[in-house]
Formats: structure tokens, sequence, C-alpha cells
């Protein structure tokens, strides 16, 4: 009897999976992964999940940033926070490293996103239209790996822009409240003469 096959029946009655077994047929049990499964799991690029994680990071920043401020102080200490985050050395260089591990996989990957119906088969040639599971599963990789990238480099981009927007904001509004001239809690003169 094979290893990978279990009886529950007495030793001298041949079980089903005796009789699967010798006809070729292998039954594996459900509590075991099959063999070669967890080889496909534990055998993911490290690179990407670097990259998720700094997709992850850029889209919290961005977030905070566009999030409504309830006052002008709020918006300053998130923004001078942020910026004093992307202007420490080791931030900076480590995302310039990224936004080049991040370029070189979204131009491995372009071919993905270039010819997006050729994996499904509707824009190829009827022979290769009937493609196998595996390569219409890499090809979806590909593609989903592709778009990854793509938004990673498209969210810098936008981080980079949010945070000179953000900053000029809150150096307007800090200007136009300094120069007020009205204080807080007088009223405002318009010049029209009182009715008495």
């Amino acid at each position: 009897m094979s290893p990978m096959v279990r009886s529950t029946e007495p030793t001298g009655t041949p079980s089903s999976s005796d009789i699967f077994a010798r006809q070729g047929l292998i039954l594996l049990s459900t509590s075991r992964p099959q063999p070669g499964h967890d080889r496909l799991v534990s055998m993911m690029d490290p690179g990407w999940f670097v990259l998720c994680l700094a997709l992850a990071l850029e889209c919290f920043l961005v977030t905070l940033l566009i999030l409504p401020m309830p006052s002008n102080k709020v918006r300053g200490a998130i923004t001078k926070w942020v910026i004093s985050l992307l202007s420490n050395q080791t931030v900076k260089y480590g995302g310039f490293a990224l936004l080049v591990l991040d370029a070189y996989y979204f131009a491995f990957t372009m071919d993905a996103i270039s010819n997006p119906l050729i994996h499904v088969g509707i824009m190829s040639p009827l022979e290769e239209s009937m493609v196998s599971c595996e390569k219409g599963l890499a090809a979806f990789r590909n593609e989903r790996n592709a778009y990854i990238t793509g938004f990673s480099l498209f969210m810098f981009l936008v981080l980079r822009r949010l945070v000179d927007i953000q900053s000029q904001l809150f150096e307007s509004r800090s200007l136009a409240k300094a120069s007020a001239s009205v204080p807080l809690g007088r009223p405002v003169d318009t010049g029209k003469p009182k009715h008495a």
C-alpha cells in the first residue's frame, strides 16, 4: 500500500483506497497539502512583497494628506510630519531604491498590459485561443503585477505633488490669517454710517 493512502479498514480486507492505489490512482488526505502546492506558495519573489508594502505606505500617506482638516494647525502639523519623514536621508534613499525597483518590475511586466485580451483568447489566433490553465494563471498574475507596479509609480508622483500643494495651502492660509486686520470678537467696520 502506498504511504500516501490511509486505510481505515482491517488489514485483511482491501479498502477502497487500496483498490484505487492498485489502479494507479492515489488518494490524498484532505488534511495534508498536495505535494508541490506548498512549494508554489514559498517561491514568491520578495520584491513583490516589498513593493506591496511600499504601495500600502504610499496610499496611507496620500489618504492622510487628502482628508479634510479641521484647522490649519492640523494641516500644518500633518504636512510638516510628512515632509520631515520624506526628507530623512534613509527614507529618501530607500524610496529612490524602491522607485528604481518598481520601474524595473513595471518594465518586466509591461507586456502583460500591452495585450490584455490575448491570454483570454479573444485577440489571439484560433489555434492559440485554447490556453492551458497554467498559462492563463501566469498571464493574469503578470497583468495584476503590472497594475500594482504602475499604480505604485503613479502614487509616488501623486504623493510628491500633494505634499507641495498641502504645504502651499498651509502657508497661504497662515499668511491670510496673519494679515487679517480685524481682531477676533470685534465687529467689522464696513465704512457705512450707522443709522440711529
